[in-house]
């Protein structure tokens, strides 16, 4: 075990096994895991809204096209979002203030 994880209180202790450029990471890839989803969301609904035209008696992909279609707006936001918050974290490893990115405070 880490020697200032025995010792310091929880919080710190995060901070000295986490450090802020560690979870800007975390925050940039789950940005682009939501962004890429938001963005391929709405063509996979679209092709399987387009196999719905082909196939009449089939709703399932129809249903399935359409909550893809509705669900890349929610994934582009969260994506967005989440790269606001890396960026915030970026700028505090910079200013050294690793707390500051623990708590998802905003540093200006």
């Amino acid at each position: 075990m880490h020697p200032i994880a025995k010792t310091a209180h929880p919080k710190r202790r995060i901070e000295a096994l986490w450090p802020a450029r560690s979870i800007a990471s975390i925050w940039s890839g789950l940005a682009c895991a939501c962004l890429i989803g938001g963005i391929s969301a709405p063509l996979l609904g679209l092709a399987l809204i387009i196999i719905h035209t082909i196939l009449v008696n089939d709703n399932l992909f129809n249903q399935i096209g359409t909550g893809l279609m509705i669900i890349s707006i929610p994934l582009l936001l969260m994506g967005s979002h989440f790269l606001d918050v890396s960026d915030d974290c970026r700028r505090a490893a910079e200013q050294s203030e690793n707390r500051k990115c623990i708590r998802g405070e905003k540093v200006f």
